[in-house]
């Protein structure tokens, strides 16, 4: 006699639409969350996941990065104010 011991790391998931919890191994979830194609919950609800954690990751770092340069773009704006602002009074003394 063979005794086999297999660990599986499984998600836990629940359905969208019946609210159904089950699990899924961790491989089959990753490659849902990447390919975004379609999986069934154990009652046949089809669902997919829209958007991945690095799909999240890119789009904040595309906001960071639009809003550093409205930052750097309002610095530029000051410092040329403060500048045009001092030639004005060097001029008047």
């Amino acid at each position: 006699m063979v005794t086999l011991n297999v660990v599986v790391n499984l998600y836990e998931e629940q359905c969208i639409n019946c609210g159904i919890v089950f699990h899924m191994p961790m491989g089959f979830h990753a490659n849902r969350k990447r390919d975004k194609r379609a999986f069934h919950c154990p009652n046949g609800h089809a669902q997919h996941y829209t958007r991945t954690t690095e799909d999240e990751l890119r789009e904040q770092l595309a906001a960071k990065d639009g809003e550093l340069r409205r930052v750097s773009i309002e610095r530029d704006d000051y410092s040329m104010n403060v500048e045009r602002l001092r030639r004005r009074l060097a001029r008047k003394k």
